[in-house]
């Protein structure tokens, strides 16, 4: 066979595939397993979503891809992270603020006393035993997000770039307050040592994250000023105090505040030394020698 109709008829398959709808089995939950998300949890809109009263959260029923009574139309689809968080612009049940859960959400309708899928299935029928796509992304790595898997319970990082299947959510608390996932960040902030008042000296700090700026403020403005780029202004003698902040942003935490306290000196005035009395005497007899000399070469002179 031309090697053209091969790959033809592979990408013809897989595209099959791909369309095709996940089959599903039903989870199993032993009977000596504590449920965590009883059905008892959850309350039924009869929309195609459901309440968990946990959280307060509402949830589409149905993965994306599948809809109606039991999510037994349509197949779930697979999709980038950048299509997942599109997904959620379509109104459903009445509602236009329906968004990608972050992971903590995500995790919240972890069933662990189920396998295979770990879920509910009263609450969310059909779900795909696979990993599902989270607003949060992977705070080394901005190119990847996180990934929850119903096959196991498990969280995982991805490439946003792969595909993963798509449960939304709205309401609730801000999902804000469920994401933990930043990282922290220290600031690098050495000692400058005691300043000459007069100059008008630099300051810098680094943040481990490499954000910036790290901002400088004074807390003893009548000794020192300083601008938040870390230009010093010196004011008077006395012990200057600086502080310095990284705010952080949707992946690091605030950095924990670095304080450093310097002395201000005075300028050292240059001084002429007076000499001591011994040393007057020496000049004194150093100029006398040098008259009795020029004396001698006087009369030297005339007898000539």
């Amino acid at each position: 066979m031309h090697p053209s109709r091969i790959s033809l008829s592979s990408a013809f398959l897989l595209a099959l595939l791909a369309a095709t709808p996940l089959a599903h089995a039903a989870s199993t939950c032993p009977a000596n397993n504590v449920l965590t998300t009883p059905t008892a949890d959850f309350t039924d809109n009869t929309d195609g979503t459901v309440t968990h009263l946990k959280t307060g959260l509402m949830w589409k029923q149905c993965a994306e891809g599948l809809s109606g009574a039991g999510c037994a139309t349509g197949g779930s689809t697979f999709m980038t992270w950048s299509a997942a968080l599109s997904a959620a612009a379509t109104p459903f049940a009445g509602y236009s603020d329906w968004r990608l859960p972050n992971q903590k959400e995500l995790r919240s309708i972890v069933e662990t006393g189920c396998y295979n899928p770990n879920i509910n299935e009263t609450a969310f029928p059909a779900t795909p035993s696979a990993g599902f796509w989270s607003s949060t992304a992977y705070a080394s790595l901005p190119a990847f997000a996180w990934v929850v898997f119903f096959s196991s319970g498990d969280s995982s990082a991805s490439s946003k770039a792969d595909s993963h299947y798509v449960r939304l959510v709205r309401g609730g608390q801000s999902f804000d307050s469920f994401d933990a996932q930043k990282t922290n960040q220290t600031i690098t902030f050495a000692n400058p040592g005691a300043q000459v008042l007069g100059s008008s000296p630099t300051l810098s700090a680094t943040a481990s994250s490499n954000l910036t700026p790290v901002t400088f403020t004074s807390s003893t403005t009548g000794v020192c000023t300083i601008t938040s780029g870390g230009t010093l202004t010196l004011v008077t003698t006395g012990t200057c105090t600086i502080s310095a902040d990284q705010a952080g942003d949707g992946s690091y935490n605030a950095a924990p505040q670095v304080m450093q306290s310097f002395a201000i000196t005075a300028p050292v005035v240059a001084t002429t030394a007076i000499p001591t009395l011994s040393e007057w005497g020496m000049i004194l007899l150093a100029g006398m020698l040098g008259l009795f000399g020029m004396g001698v070469m006087r009369r030297r002179s005339r007898v000539e």
